[in-house]
């Protein structure tokens, strides 16, 4: 019950996230160092991923004709 309220009032905050947004903007400006940094890992984790997916394709493919 506690967990419902408080998903509830999460998504209540979210729905008006956009009224209070100057608010938080303030918080916190990143600096353009800070975004190219936030930009290179995220290209690092896709990068990543897309090759985890190529070696459980490439697993498969070897594996498939064992079985």
């Amino acid at each position: 019950m506690v967990s419902a309220a408080l998903l509830l009032g999460m998504g209540l905050s979210g729905l008006t996230h956009h009224q209070c947004r100057s608010v938080v903007n303030t918080g916190w400006l990143a600096g353009e160092a800070e975004l190219d940094q936030l930009e290179e890992q995220e290209a690092t984790l896709h990068q990543r991923r897309g090759a985890q997916d190529l070696l459980a394709a490439f697993t498969r493919a070897q594996l498939a004709p064992h079985y």
